[in-house]
């Protein structure tokens, strides 16, 4: 998923056209779990760095989701990742910086941006 993230980062800085959007949508459309997260692959359960990896993916190709790949869905996931001193890797894990700091760009890219400017209060 986090390769996904870096080649059309890496197509986007060199002002080239992403890979075929359609078929990388239809992609991300079979990662996606019930819980509305994303895993590192099919059948992998969710996790906050393939999930905003596959949101900011998404975000490169254009496209904002809709009834196939639910953008809601992944922003409940990314709350259930959050804690009061930050967020986790999964829901039960522990706070991390880097976790956190993940976790806010997940959380602008789902259009929780209240959310992401509290989480960014803690990191001083």
């Amino acid at each position: 998923m986090r390769c996904t993230l870096w080649s059309l980062a890496a197509l986007n800085f060199a002002g080239e056209p992403p890979l075929d959007r359609t078929r990388l949508y239809r992609w991300f459309t079979e990662l996606q779990n019930p819980d509305g997260g994303f895993g590192y692959w099919h059948g992998r359960g969710s996790d906050l760095v393939a999930t905003v990896s596959a949101l900011e993916s998404l975000q490169y190709l254009g496209l904002k989701g809709d009834r196939q790949v639910n953008l809601a869905a992944s922003g409940q996931f990314l709350l259930q990742c959050e804690d009061p001193m930050g967020m986790k890797f999964v829901p039960d894990g522990e706070v991390t910086l880097s976790t956190t700091c993940q976790g806010i760009r997940g959380l602008l890219a789902v259009g929780l941006e209240e959310k992401a400017r509290e989480l960014a209060t803690l990191i001083n």
